[in-house]
């Protein structure tokens, strides 16, 4: 059986052409399953309001609703359906209203075997090209909601290290990545989640990976609640760091009411338990990292004079990158790098040890 079938109904008010049409072929190996059969454009219709259907066969001439109506009916209700009509007559006006209506083909009783065949496997293309752009729109929309994130990260902690400082460069970003908020004016908070034997949780279930509590995070800070919007700045593992910003001013309570909704959230349908930790400081996320960072990465801030070379400045931002990642190797690599292209005149206040030290 194949894995997709177009969900088909026949509609005709006589009893033996209704039943010739659902046994004419075996459908399924045509890729089609009858999935209903109807003497009637009425109950065609009663049918398709509740119910998935890809491909109708129907009559045109019935008694109550005709398939003209019928076709009438899903043209100008935008139903995504396939629509060939079977009829004893060659009218023209009957073709010409078929065609305003969408409908696929117009077929002549009685019915062709040879042409109904060819017509159903054209049907099944065209639904095949559909649904192979909708999986197609499906995946790149599930890239996207993966990506954005991650340059929604990177976007934050470039603002937090004072790497992006200008505010027109910062709101031209804030809109392509649908951040509504002033990063030189809203006030900002870190807190930390940590699932609570995260390895036993990923053991037990089938689909879970090492991404899933970033991804159920992800899911569960989508809406604002208690005045504060989130974004994820770090994760690793079971292990996530949350940027919070206050849309009116800072409250401590309502920081702790929301990671308290949050935590609820995450493990509402998951087999997850986890706890949450609120930082003390709060600041503007561009004066953030000056309150924040620097105790965690204490000594790899380099000067201002030097955060002015974007060649620095990149591997600055890399070498702590790797430290919050606990690379330690490549974080040294990073760093004799550093040390070969800054000039002799500069002093640097950081060594390895200082780097051991900090992962």
């Amino acid at each position: 059986m194949n894995a997709l079938l177009y969900r088909t109904i026949i509609v005709d008010d006589e009893p033996f052409i209704r039943e010739t049409l659902s046994e004419i072929f075996d459908w399924e190996t045509l890729g089609f399953e009858i999935v209903g059969v109807f003497p009637d454009g009425r109950d065609a219709i009663d049918f398709i309001n509740d119910n998935q259907v890809d491909f109708i066969i129907s009559d045109i001439k019935m008694t109550f609703v005709s398939g003209l109506e019928l076709s009438k009916y899903v043209f100008e209700n935008k139903l995504d359906v396939k629509i060939v009509l079977v009829s004893a007559y060659k009218e023209f006006d009957f073709a010409k209203q078929a065609l305003q209506y969408g409908v696929y083909h117009y077929i002549l009783k009685p019915v062709d075997i040879k042409e109904l065949k060819k017509t159903a496997l054209d049907v099944k293309k065209q639904l095949d090209e559909k649904y192979a752009k909708l999986e197609q729109m499906k995946n790149e929309r599930q890239q996207f909601d993966y990506v954005v994130p991650l340059i929604q990260k990177q976007f934050l902690y470039d603002v937090m290290m004072g790497f992006v400082s200008d505010m027109d460069e910062i709101r031209q970003k804030q809109r392509l990545l649908g951040m509504e908020f002033e990063a030189d004016k809203n006030i900002c908070a870190i807190a930390k989640l940590k699932a609570l034997y995260y390895q036993k949780f990923i053991d037990g279930g089938i689909s879970y990976t090492k991404d899933s509590f970033y991804m159920i995070t992800l899911n569960a800070i989508k809406e604002e609640k208690y005045g504060i919007t989130s974004y994820v700045l770090k994760h690793n593992f079971d292990e996530i760091e949350v940027l919070c910003i206050f849309s009116g001013d800072y409250s401590k309570n309502n920081l702790s009411a929301y990671l308290k909704s949050l935590k609820e959230e995450v493990q509402k349908n998951e087999n997850l338990e986890i706890t949450y930790e609120m930082n003390d400081k709060y600041s503007t996320l561009m004066n953030l990292y000056s309150t924040y960072l620097p105790k965690k990465v204490e000594g790899l801030f380099i000067s201002d004079v030097l955060r002015e070379n974007p060649v620095i400045a990149e591997k600055q931002k890399m070498l702590i990158s790797c430290i919050n990642a606990g690379n330690i190797d490549e974080a040294e690599t990073i760093f004799d790098s550093f040390v070969e292209e800054l000039s002799q005149g500069y002093e640097i206040a950081v060594t390895i040890e200082n780097i051991q030290d900090t992962v």
